[in-house]
């Protein structure tokens, strides 16, 4: 009797272990399956994480990343762009200024030249007056040339040089105190030996 009883009690142990095992098994098979149907693949998952604003979208991203390149590249082609064109500005605004400088010049040379020449002919027109009039030329006439930069006392020493005044002091006071020393104009001229202070600096300064 002991003896079935033990072997009664061995084969419930043995049953219960069994039924356990199996249970065990059958759960962890019920388990991986449900894993299974809820796995989500890659794209849903990347589908769903942009859902969320987790994730952008890489060619999105390469997008702007090359609009912002090519602004970028087209706001330093239009500095380029300025940058020249004000170069050429300048440059061309230089040539216009000397152009027109150089025209001042010559305009001023011009002047001068044909007022030296008027000057003489006026000179040698009285002398021909003269002539024609008949009257007996006994006045000598000595050449001189003004240069520029040249002043009252500068035309009193080369009038001195030249035998025309004595005095070179007396001739640079006269032509400062009746306002020809800042009218002294470049030129050729002929000056009489003979002539007083107010006739030379009429000659000189083409006072008409």
């Amino acid at each position: 009797m002991k003896l079935k009883l033990r072997y009664f009690i061995r084969g419930l142990g043995m049953g219960i272990v069994f039924t356990a095992i199996v249970m065990s098994l059958s759960l962890q098979a019920s388990r991986s399956r449900i894993i299974r149907e809820n796995a989500l693949t890659k794209e849903e998952i990347m589908e769903k994480a942009m859902g969320y604003g987790m994730i952008m979208n890489a060619s999105d991203d390469t997008t702007s990343v090359e609009q912002n390149d090519s602004k970028e590249e087209q706001s330093q082609e239009k500095k380029q762009d300025a940058k020249e064109e004000q170069d050429a500005k300048d440059e061309q605004d230089a040539k216009d200024e000397q152009d027109a400088e150089d025209d001042q010049l010559k305009e001023s040379n011009d002047d001068d030249q044909q007022n030296n020449k008027d000057g003489n002919d006026k000179v040698e027109s009285d002398m021909d007056s003269t002539k024609d009039k008949g009257m007996i030329i006994s006045i000598d006439y000595t050449p001189i040339k003004i240069t520029s930069g040249m002043t009252a006392t500068s035309v009193g020493k080369l009038l001195n040089e030249k035998g025309v005044i004595e005095d070179i002091d007396e001739f640079r006071i006269y032509m400062s105190e009746q306002g020809y020393s800042s009218k002294i104009l470049v030129g050729e001229y002929l000056i009489p030996l003979d002539a007083t202070y107010k006739k030379i600096a009429d000659i000189i300064t083409r006072k008409k």
